[in-house]
């Protein structure tokens, strides 16, 4: 909460969210409590909204350096995501995915062919830790977001806790989960950096 109000771009108004909620995911849950939020904010009045994660600290110039592009949307993650109120309206009606508050997101703005840029000044992340549990969610969900199979692979290579998400990611694949409307985006722009790699 300092580190917002230290912003050298004022932030015009500030919304805590504290409740706890109901999930099977982390994501189904933040993106819960964050639609309940913008329920109590006028949109139409904001340019811009900052959504911050309540373990993450931002660096004074991280609004003003991340806005200089005029972004539609500006993050890597959740952790801290700056989105065009206009944008956020045309890509998601001004809400969430029930299931996942920033992946699905941030494909969904760039398969409209939005302006997606990544931070030009980082968050400072205090990392958590998942669970088995979340884990194996995260790969079902990395599935349905239409992650490429190598990609899955390879966010093993430094961690190795990660391998419940690979087993998670084969069993949406074995069970034929539906994916979601940004799953064929998705996979497109892995195989595209794949290319790129090799080429």
């Amino acid at each position: 909460l300092k580190s917002i109000l230290r912003q050298t771009v004022p932030v015009d108004m500030i919304v805590l969210l504290p409740r706890r909620v109901q999930g099977r995911t982390i994501g189904e849950k933040v993106s819960k409590v964050l639609n309940e939020g913008l329920n109590s904010i006028k949109l139409e009045d904001f340019d811009y909204i900052l959504r911050v994660d309540c373990e993450t600290v931002l660096p004074p110039n991280f609004i003003e350096e991340n806005l200089k592009g005029e972004p539609d949307l500006c993050g890597e993650s959740g952790h801290a995501m700056l989105l065009k109120v206009k944008s956020f309206k045309k890509a998601m009606n001004c809400r969430f995915h029930p299931l996942s508050d920033d992946s699905y997101t941030m494909r969904k703005f760039g398969m409209l062919g939005l302006k997606v840029d990544k931070w030009h000044v980082r968050p400072i992340h205090k990392r958590r830790i998942h669970s088995i549990k979340e884990q194996f969610m995260r790969g079902i969900l990395r599935y349905r977001i239409g992650y490429t199979p190598i990609h899955i692979l390879l966010m093993c290579r430094h961690d190795i806790k990660r391998i419940f998400g690979v087993f998670g990611y084969f069993y949406a694949l074995l069970k034929r989960i539906p994916k979601f409307d940004v799953a064929s985006y998705t996979w497109n722009q892995q195989i595209r950096r794949l290319k790129q790699l090799f080429a």
